[in-house]
């Protein structure tokens, strides 16, 4: 009876978590800065014909003050365009 009700709920989590839809996609989670470059773009992608907000932030280890910036900060993409670029320029301290 366990063995059952156990096989019966992840065959509904494994077919329920294919399930999904992504009206934003970007190209990665991570991006490399090379050292002496000015700027690197992250393409994002608005498959959707709604209008979303997008806010992007560089995160650090707590306590410690961010190297970099991304811009803009917030930017709500059209459905009719496709690519955004968004810069992660470094602070000069």
């Amino acid at each position: 009876m366990f063995r059952t009700l156990l096989n019966l709920t992840v065959s509904c989590a494994l077919l329920l978590s294919s399930i999904a839809h992504a009206g934003i996609v970007v190209e990665s989670t991570r991006y490399l800065y090379k050292e002496g470059a000015r700027e690197i773009t992250a393409q994002i992608e608005n498959k959707d014909d709604i209008p979303y907000l997008i806010k992007s932030w560089v995160e650090t280890p707590a306590g410690k003050a961010p190297s970099f910036m991304a811009t803009p900060t917030a930017f709500s993409p059209r459905g009719e365009t496709t690519e955004y670029g968004s810069s992660v320029c470094h602070q000069q301290r």
